[in-house]
């Protein structure tokens, strides 16, 4: 019978010479994470579902709607980050969440009884669709292609690459039964 011995060895190494290893860790935004509707539309689309939130989730201090929001990465002006570790049932939310995260939102909504806005694409082959359709309170307010339709905050001139074809949906969403 043979024995291995295997020496572990730690050591630490700053940030300021670990800079590659460190890169992710530092690297809060991502251009294409940080689009955003200008802030008159939505005012008029949350005043037309006469609906006021008090949180936005998966944003950044870059594309924030609301003064409290909740950042998908640690940031340090945010005063939640994964919005998917904490209860949405005693919270108004707004969220324009990654689109491959749209399903897991729509679960998170019906697991904590949440009512809120969610931003979607109009895509209605995708395998969420009917989930969200069934969570709304209200008709969708559609917003047709338009390359001005999103921005980001630190390139404004950058136009979003599906802006030709994009739609997109702005839901009032329960996961109340008794609201739907």
């Amino acid at each position: 019978m043979s024995h291995n011995i295997i020496w572990l060895t730690a050591a630490h190494i700053p940030g300021s010479s670990n800079c590659r290893a460190d890169k992710e860790s530092r690297d809060f935004y991502s251009e294409d994470a940080e689009w955003m509707i200008a802030p008159t539309l939505l005012g008029k689309v949350l005043d037309a579902l006469n609906f006021k939130p008090e949180i936005d989730l998966f944003a950044s201090r870059l594309n924030r709607q609301f003064p409290i929001y909740c950042s998908f990465k640690p940031d340090p002006d945010a005063s939640y980050i994964d919005g998917f570790t904490f209860s949405w049932s005693d919270k108004h939310f707004y969220c324009f969440p990654p689109f491959s995260c749209v399903l897991r939102v729509l679960q998170k909504i019906i697991q904590d009884k949440a009512a809120g806005i969610m931003r979607v694409p109009m895509w209605p082959t995708q395998p969420w669709y009917p989930i969200m359709t069934s969570l709304l309170f209200l008709p969708p307010i559609t917003l047709p292609p338009s390359k001005n339709l999103l921005s980001l905050p630190t390139f404004p001139e950058a136009n979003h690459p599906l802006h030709r074809k994009m739609s997109l949906l702005i839901c009032l969403l329960s996961g109340n039964n008794s609201r739907v």
